[in-house]
């Protein structure tokens, strides 16, 4: 799939500068917002819009471990909807691949409640010895961004800002052994950490609203949506782009 600006030809969608247009899984939604820059569909190792489906639209193929899932009202269209109980967490049958020197992973939450340690999307198999990372909110309304480097080391970093219950954030962390980690809010830049050693276990399973076992941390109570994953570290103005309200730019 293709989203790009200007008229039209066989192997793209061409838009207009007021409006983006996206399509996916035979449904067409309009956003306010032209992006600004555009995203390889490469550079995506998962992409879930969660609309009415917990497929992956990436084209990468990605399974599910499970197939019961529960949706809300979302930022866009639909959402995954995840309770307290962990019921309706998405766990991918497959796993992540080479992400150990730069990644990205941001998604749209709304939580019904804050507790500890609540996963949002986290690679951590602590039980199977591969860890990479935890995205995860705090009891405070904070994100967190913790990942495992080759060293094995925990390495973290949390937001200044606080969500409220109620409310669609954007969320979103990197990494580069360039750049270190950064956690964004609403395309707003609220945590680093400088360690540049690279990722260990870059070959880990993944799971959206949960973890993949219990040590890990709790589910996360309430609703995500566009739930994504880059094998490389978006830039700030790409990342701002994605808060503002625009679909993932998909080229």
């Amino acid at each position: 799939m293709a989203i790009k600006q200007g008229n039209t030809d066989a192997s793209a969608i061409y838009l207009g500068s007021s409006e983006v247009t996206k399509v996916y899984a035979g449904a067409t939604e309009i956003y306010s917002a032209a992006p600004a820059s555009l995203i390889s569909l490469a550079d995506i190792q998962f992409y879930f819009p969660f609309d009415g489906t917990a497929v992956d639209e990436s084209g990468n193929g990605n399974t599910l471990l499970q197939t019961s899932t529960s949706f809300s009202t979302g930022k866009f269209g639909q959402a995954l909807f995840v309770d307290a109980n962990g019921n309706n967490d998405v766990i991918l049958n497959s796993k992540v691949w080479g992400i150990a020197n730069e990644f990205s992973v941001a998604a749209w939450v709304n939580a019904s409640a804050f507790g500890s340690n609540r996963q949002i999307i986290t690679a951590d198999a602590s039980f199977q010895g591969e860890r990479v990372w935890q995205f995860r909110s705090l009891s405070n309304g904070r994100i967190n961004f913790i990942r495992f480097d080759s060293g094995g080391a925990a390495r973290q970093c949390t937001t200044t800002t606080q969500m409220n219950t109620g409310t669609w954030y954007h969320v979103a962390g990197t990494f580069s052994t360039t750049n270190g980690m950064k956690v964004y809010i609403n395309g707003v830049e609220s945590a680093t950490e400088s360690n540049l050693n690279p990722n260990a276990n870059p070959s880990t399973p993944v799971a959206i609203g949960n973890g993949t076992s219990s040590s890990v941390g709790g589910p996360f109570d309430g609703s995500i949506d566009e739930a994504i994953l880059y094998s490389r570290e978006l830039t700030p103005t790409e990342i701002s782009t994605l808060a503002a309200g625009t679909a993932p730019l998909i080229s």
